[in-house]
C-alpha cells in the first residue's frame, strides 16, 4: 500500500502547478479515493491552505494525474489516501 501511495503522489506532484494570482505559500491536504484500477473515485479538501488559488490547485492536480493500478495483493475496491500538497512560489 505504501509503494503505491507513493507513486499516486508522484503522479500528483509532476501535475502540480503553482496558480497565477498569489504568492501565497501552504499546504492542502486533500482526501482521495482511488480504485484498485486506478480510477479517481473522489478527492476533497480535508485541510485547507487558507489560499482558495492554491486549494484549487491541488484538487486540479489530482484531477488531471494518471494513477496507476493497485499492486497485486491489496483488495479490490476503493482505497483511501491523505495526502499533503505544498506550494511555495
Amino acid at each position: 500500500m505504501a509503494q503505491w501511495g507513493n507513486s499516486i503522489r508522484s503522479a500528483v506532484e509532476r501535475r502540480k502547478r503553482y496558480p497565477a494570482g498569489t504568492r501565497n505559500r501552504g499546504t492542502v491536504i486533500l482526501s482521495i479515493a482511488v480504485s484498485s484500477t486506478g480510477a479517481l473515485s473522489s478527492v476533497a479538501v480535508q485541510g485547507s491552505s487558507g489560499d482558495a488559488l492554491l486549494d484549487q490547485a491541488a484538487l486540479s492536480a489530482v484531477t488531471r494525474a494518471r494513477f496507476t493500478a493497485a499492486p497485486h495483493g491489496l483488495p479490490s475496491g476503493v482505497h483511501r489516501f491523505s495526502l499533503p500538497i505544498t506550494f511555495n512560489p
